[in-house]
């Protein structure tokens, strides 16, 4: 599975894929507050709510334009 991060100004929006059929998507307000430690937290969380687990996970695509923010998701991740 392959988890897709989009992360903007206002929210990161995440989708999970099997293939080429999306299994879950979701969206997360941008907290710049937040922890890499509570951003992990709430996207597994997410994540196991939307039928997706993270151990199923085999690859990562993360974009963002906040250069602020890509450390501490990448660090979440």
């Amino acid at each position: 599975m392959l988890l897709v991060l989009d992360a903007g100004n206002t929210n990161i929006h995440v989708g999970c894929f099997e293939g080429s059929q999306l299994r879950c998507r979701f969206a997360m307000g941008v907290a710049s507050e937040r922890t890499a430690d509570e951003d992990a937290l709430l996207l597994s969380s997410l994540l196991s709510r939307g039928g997706c687990e993270a151990a199923e996970i085999e690859g990562v695509l993360l974009g963002s334009v906040v250069p602020s923010m890509t450390e501490t998701l990448r660090e979440a991740i």
